[in-house]
């Protein structure tokens, strides 16, 4: 009985050696998990962070660019004087009242593009350029519904015929 009862102590002891190494193993996994956890958690918003805030510059350049042709398109104004079409020839007459002449980078009708002749009062040809407080004839040799002026600020100026 003795023995019986020494074996019984004796696998008790190894059975709660066992169970406090497993404890160990698993607070110790338990450590690893998290830290693999927090590093991986930690890589992936330093990445998220370098990236945006390479987007971030890359749009704050954009961003003032496009503030800046925005400025310029808005200091450019025209004024239609008259219009007609007669055939295969549409005749405007402009007022560039804005801040600044406006530079044509080309003239479409309806959407395609097609050359034209501008020229003042005196008749003398003004080549791409409205300028300022003048009045100057745009004439088309082509007809259509509306006529698009691109200017060199990217800006469109639409008129309906």
């Amino acid at each position: 009985m003795l023995q019986q009862n020494l074996a019984h102590d004796f696998t008790g002891q190894i059975r709660l050696l066992q169970e406090a190494s497993m404890a160990k193993r698993r607070a110790i996994s338990e450590v690893i998990a998290a830290t693999l956890l927090i590093a991986v958690v930690a890589t992936a918003s330093f990445l998220a962070l370098n990236g945006a805030s390479k987007k971030t510059i890359e749009t704050q350049h954009s961003v003032a660019d496009a503030l800046e042709l925005r400025g310029n398109q808005i200091q450019e104004l025209l004024s239609i004087i008259s219009k007609k079409s007669v055939g295969n020839t549409i005749t405007i007459e402009l007022l560039n009242y804005g801040l600044k002449d406006i530079i044509i980078t080309a003239v479409l009708v309806d959407g395609t593009s097609t050359s034209y002749t501008l020229v003042d009062s005196s008749g003398a040809n003004q080549i791409d350029k409205i300028i300022r407080n003048k009045i100057l004839t745009l004439q088309v040799q082509k007809s259509g519904q509306t006529i698009q002026i691109i200017t060199d600020t990217k800006n469109m100026l639409k008129i309906t015929i």
